[in-house]
């Protein structure tokens, strides 16, 4: 992990880990399984886009510990607007939802 400095917010980024190499080559068939499995990462990355767009301070995907439980949780993004002596917190769920869902 690392520490993403902006202004105002630090957030930390997983490091990306090493993939394996695969013996079979990619098909027409992986890559239908990889873009329907990025929906929620892609809703997610615009979710955060448009908090801090709106001038909230945000972070996207970490993880806390549950203070109920003890266990470790994660959230898709954190959004925080202070005004004065007001303030909004947000804690966002990202679920894109197809229309075979319903």
């Amino acid at each position: 992990m690392r520490c993403v400095r902006e202004p105002r917010v630090c957030y930390y980024a997983a490091t990306p880990a090493v993939a394996k190499l695969r013996e079979k080559a990619i098909d027409a068939a992986d890559i239908k399984q990889y873009l329907t499995s990025r929906d929620d990462f892609d809703l997610e990355l615009y979710v955060f886009r448009i908090a801090r767009e709106l001038h909230f301070e945000a972070s996207h995907g970490g993880s806390y510990q549950d203070p109920v439980t003890g266990k470790a949780r994660q959230y898709d993004v954190r959004a925080r607007l202070v005004r004065e002596t007001e303030q909004i917190a947000l804690a966002i769920e990202c679920k894109a939802l197809k229309p075979s869902s319903r």
